[in-house]
């Protein structure tokens, strides 16, 4: 790991750590936004994810928002596709948070469910390279957070294979657990878990986990 990648974490905070999200996914999706087939790496994300235009219009919701969506519960699908609060004063909320973001400024505003769950966290945030455009991220506050493997390598350097356990260990799962889903020895996943101490600069398991989960959102 670099001098850059070690400066970085030991100043890590949540603001940072979001700010880091923001930049990491804005920039796949200022890349994303030109390329013929952009949107596989996004199909990948446990969380929702849309990409708007600049006129505002959602060109793009990934497979994970679209399912939030199928489960109106909080989001539904609009009459012209694009997946927006069910609520009208949370809707009117993130058209607000759209517009600053078209604007470069950041918003995160909560979205109520009809459940009684607690409610989704979204965030707004401006695209690099792309005046006007927005990316928007959506989490279920109630769901155990983990990172997605293509931010944990990026943000990390860490292996494909390394990047699995430390979402793994983020949902819960134990070294022994991973080991044998994975159908490798517990030496080998010990070896994974030492390496990802050593590029996330912390001690401990706990630790690890802890810094990784702040990077969920």
């Amino acid at each position: 790991m670099t001098t850059d990648h070690l400066s970085s974490h030991s100043a890590s905070t949540p603001a940072t750590q979001r700010g880091a999200m923001d930049g990491l996914l804005a920039t796949r999706a200022a890349a994303a936004a030109g390329a013929p087939q952009p949107w596989d790496a996004f199909d990948a994300l446990d969380d929702g994810l849309a990409l708007h235009d600049r006129p505002g219009r959602q060109i793009f919701a990934n497979v994970a928002l679209q399912r939030l969506a199928a489960a109106e519960d909080g989001l539904q699908r609009a009459a012209g596709g694009a997946v927006l609060p069910s609520d009208p004063g949370a809707l009117r909320l993130l058209q607000r948070a759209l517009a600053a973001a078209a604007s470069g400024t950041p918003v995160e505003l909560a979205v109520p469910r009809r459940s009684g769950a607690p409610p989704y966290l979204l965030r707004c945030a401006p695209v690099p390279g792309r005046s006007g455009w927005t990316v928007l991220r959506v989490a279920d506050s109630g769901a155990r957070r983990a990172p997605s493997e293509i931010v944990l390598r990026s943000a990390f350097g860490m292996t494909a294979a390394e990047a699995m356990l430390a979402v793994a260990l983020c949902r819960g799962a134990s070294l022994s657990e991973f080991a044998a889903e994975r159908g490798i020895s517990i030496h080998t996943a010990r070896t994974q878990l030492r390496a990802l101490l050593s590029k996330t600069r912390t001690e401990r398991q706990a630790d690890l986990v802890g810094l990784l989960s702040g990077l969920a959102f």
